[in-house]
């Protein structure tokens, strides 16, 4: 199957998870560098964007309901019943990862998909086998120490030279 990439107008931006939850603190500190006539230049600085794998799971939930109300609002995601339950499914596949997998790797591998959705337009409910072994990392299981079977004695041999021994 191949997939013809969407056009995306050059003013259009794919919506990102630390795009939209870097909004949740508002940068208060302002300083105005220059003001001529009716221009202000101001710079406001606060914390920084957050890295994809500092994102908690609040701050992805809260980040992929803004995704959801702005594709419904320029409807880039219709308000079909089909669509937005693609939507929904995608959510509960990330949601059933979160089991398996690391969140850390889960958040890129959202955004790797969303980054694809966006561009070649399929639904938002399709899935990737790929980029579960290629970037996904497992919850790393508690090793516990399992006795080891016993072992034969040297002095019996085992069937497969039993044979050997026999068709010499």
């Amino acid at each position: 199957m191949y997939l013809k990439p969407a056009q995306l107008a050059k003013s259009e931006r794919i919506l990102r998870i630390a795009d939209l939850i870097n909004k949740l603190v508002p940068n208060t500190d302002q300083q105005t560098i220059s003001k001529v006539a009716l221009t202000k230049l101001l710079v406001s600085y606060g914390p920084k964007k957050p890295k994809l794998d500092t994102v908690s799971l609040a701050q992805w939930v809260i980040g992929n309901t803004r995704i959801f109300f702005t594709l419904l609002l320029l409807v880039k995601l219709p308000c079909r019943t089909a669509d937005v339950q693609h939507y929904l499914a995608h959510n509960v596949k990330i949601m059933g990862l979160s089991s398996k997998f690391t969140w850390a790797f889960i958040v890129k591998y959202d955004d790797e998909f969303s980054h694809l959705q966006a561009i070649y337009s399929y639904p938002c409910s399709y899935d990737f086998p790929h980029f579960h072994t290629v970037l996904l990392v497992p919850l790393s299981v508690p090793t516990q120490s399992k006795p080891s079977p016993p072992r034969s004695s040297p002095a019996s041999p085992s069937p497969l030279g039993m044979i050997f021994a026999n068709s010499t």
